[in-house]
This record gives structure tokens, sequence and C-alpha cells, in this order.
């Protein structure tokens, strides 16, 4: 009979055996991917399943951990990024404008959804969706502008609306404010995806436009530079043939948008004329030009990006980016350089005569008169016309954004 000595030695010897032979087996399939741990015993199809569900950039985090899991990522990115943006939307993929069944809710969930059916993927030349990092990423980067705005619109409306009910109690007005800004930011939001469709589409409308144009000046098939007006023209064109296509071909989508942008123009020019010295001008007339030039840059070249940027540095203008720099200041040297780029364009000194820099577009001509001369074409009348308030710089303007806020949020206009 052994004995207890040799009973102990003999376990602990099966034990070293069995980690050995373990220990070699493992070592084996490391070497392939190189992530020493259990992660390497799964099914490539699991391990892609598994990383699709992270969010983005913990994807793009844990692709630096290791040369196995970079080789892994990358290898199926398009896997992943197609899987990931299928989980994201429930379990569907980007459909077609013209297959877009307007089902939408409102709810933070399903802005992905939508976005990704305005904003599909770039094609292959054989006719197939692209999905990779730098789409995802694009997605991101809207439906954070698109946020960031929201929330901007959604504090100027509620002021003005709080401005507008003088005398009431001051509990009730911050219960209101609080409640009505978040249904608002909720409102906003996907509304704003289509305003930024219309943005996106309008200036790579413009651009192929010019880029004709100059291939017409190379080749001598363009006599003399456009004039303004039938700039103007070709640009109203533009704009309507956008709003003669999915999604806005569905008119409550139009109408719905149409009142955003109504929003949006009135809220520049509220939250503009409250710098300091606006009201002290000796020439308000040079003052409301000034004001018009700087909202019609935003509009026609800075985009939904800068235009919530201006409302962050104007809503606090003391607070630092995270350069250490002040947010007005920083703003400002945006603007200059969207400014000069517009200027140095060469292509718009050959191709397009003189307009003093205006670019043939004010404030009103972007998207207003285009959309409703197709809503006007289909039988509908913009709530806001019925109201005949169209008149005035400020003033009664301001009650424009808030009627149209509440055409948002609900029909019957009880919101609170």
């Amino acid at each position: 009979m052994p004995s207890f000595f040799e009973v102990r030695r003999s376990k602990l010897r099966a034990v070293f055996s069995r980690a050995r032979a373990g220990s070699s087996k493992k070592d084996l399939t490391l070497s392939t991917n190189g992530t020493f741990s259990h992660w390497d015993t799964l099914p490539a199809e699991i391990q892609v399943l598994i990383l699709s569900r992270c969010s983005l950039s913990d994807i793009l985090n844990i692709r630096l951990v290791s040369h196995g899991f970079r080789t892994l990522i990358d290898t199926n990115q398009p896997d992943i990024a197609r899987s990931h943006l299928r989980f994201l939307r429930h379990g569907s993929l980007p459909s077609r404008l013209e297959e877009i069944d307007q089902d939408y809710t409102h709810e933070p969930e399903d802005d992905m959804r939508l976005l990704s059916d305005l904003f599909p993927p770039p094609k292959t030349r054989q006719g197939a969706y692209v999905y990779d990092w730098q789409y995802l990423k694009s997605l991101n980067g809207r439906l954070d502008v698109c946020t960031r705005l929201s929330h901007h619109l959604a504090e100027v409306v509620m002021d003005l609306y709080i401005a507008s009910r003088d005398g009431g109690s001051k509990k009730i007005a911050k219960r209101s404010r609080l409640g009505g800004k978040d249904r608002l930011q909720d409102k906003f939001r996907p509304s704003l995806f289509y305003v930024l469709l219309f943005f996106e589409s309008y200036s790579q409308a413009r651009l192929d436009h010019q880029n004709s144009l100059h291939i017409d000046y190379d080749s001598g098939r363009l006599p003399a530079p456009v004039t303004p007006h039938d700039r103007f023209q070709v640009y109203l064109s533009l704009q309507r043939n956008i709003l003669s296509s999915p999604p806005f071909t569905h008119t409550p989508t139009l109408m719905t948008t149409h009142h955003t942008m109504h929003v949006l123009r009135t809220c520049l020019r509220t939250t503009i004329s409250r710098n300091p010295g606006a009201h002290i001008d000796p020439q308000p007339q040079a003052l409301h030009a000034r004001r018009t030039a700087w909202i019609s840059m935003l509009l026609n070249h800075s985009g939904l990006d800068r235009i919530a940027e201006f409302f962050a540095a104007e809503r606090d203008h003391g607070g630092l980016t995270f350069r250490g720099g002040n947010k007005r200041r920083e703003f400002m040297k945006n603007m200059e350089r969207d400014q000069q780029g517009y200027e140095r364009a060469s292509v718009r000194a050959v191709v397009f005569a003189d307009d003093g820099g205006s670019d043939g577009l004010g404030v009103d001509k972007f998207w207003f008169e285009a959309a409703e001369g197709v809503l006007e074409e289909r039988g509908e009348v913009p709530d806001v016309a019925e109201m005949g308030v169209r008149g005035g710089f400020f003033g009664r303007e301001d009650n424009v954004a808030v009627s149209c806020a509440w055409y948002l949020l609900d029909s019957s206009g009880t919101v609170l």
C-alpha cells in the first residue's frame, strides 16, 4: 500500500502533466491570433458577433490591444461594421429612400435607423454597399451635430416662449421650460436629419454644377461668366429638384422640415440680436445687412456643424474648449477660414460674374422660396403663412419659431 507522501506526489505529477499539456495546446492556438486568452477558441463568427455589439469607439480601442485583435478586426471589418449597424437598427439594414415607410418614432433608439436610411453607405462600382469604419464614423458625426443643434434650438425656443408669458409664476415657468425643452429636443433631432440631408445634397449639387461650368469654360463653351440672376435661378432649380425627390416627396416630411427651417432661421436671428451693442448701433440698416450676410454665410457655406458651434459659442461664450481656447474665438476663426476658402475658390472667380460677395442668395432664398413653391404646387400652405407673421427681422418673427415648434410637437397646439 503506497504511503501518504507517495499518493500526494503522484497527484502533483498528474496536475503538472495536465497543466503542461494544456499549455502546449494553448500555445499552438495562440500562435495564430496572439491574444493569449480563451477568446482564441471561439469561432470567427462568434467573435465578429461579439465585437459588433460593442460601440464603435470600443471596437477601435480593442483593435489597439494587440496584433491579433487588429488582424481580426481589419480582416472582418465589413462583416463587423454591417453587423454593428444591423444591431443599432434593431435587425435591419438601410433601405432605399423610395422604400422608406416613414414609420419612425422620435425615440433616440430609432435615430440610427432613420439616419442610415437618409445617408446610406457608399457603393462599389458593382452597386454593393460598402460597410466600414469611415461610414459608421460619418453617421456618428451627423448624429452628434443634430443632437447638439437640437439642444440649442430647444433652449432658444423655450426662452422665447417664457419671455412671451410675462407675469406668470416663475415656478410654473421653470417647470414648463424643463419639460418643453426635453420634448422639443426629441422632436427637433430627427427633423434636423432631414435638414442636414438638404444641406449636404444642396452643397454637392452646387459643387457639381460649378465643376460642369468649369469644364465648359475650359472647352470654350461658356462665352461669358454667369450673371448673379442666372446663378440664382440655377440654384433655385437645384433646390427644387432636391425637394421633388425622396424623402421630400412625402409631403408631411417636407412640411415638418419646412417648420424646422423656420425655427433654425429665427433662432439664428434672435441669438445674433442679443449681442452687446446690437440695439445702440447708429446705423440699424447697416447692422441688419451685416447680420443677414452673416446668417447667409452660415446657411449657404458653413453648414450645420458650424451653426451648432455658433449657438454653443453665443450661449456659453465664457466657456473653454478642450484645446483651451475660448469658444467664441474658436468659432470666429472657423468662420474666417470658411469665408477665406469661399473667396479663394478659383472656379467661382472664373465662371461667375462679380456679385459683390452676395453669392446670389440671401437668407430667404435658401430653402424657403423653393420649399414654399413646391408646397404650393402640392396644394399645401404652411401654417406660418396662414398666421401672417412674416414681417420684421425681430419682434413678431419670434412668434414664428414658437408656433413652428408647437406644430412639430402637437398639431393641436397643446404642448405643455
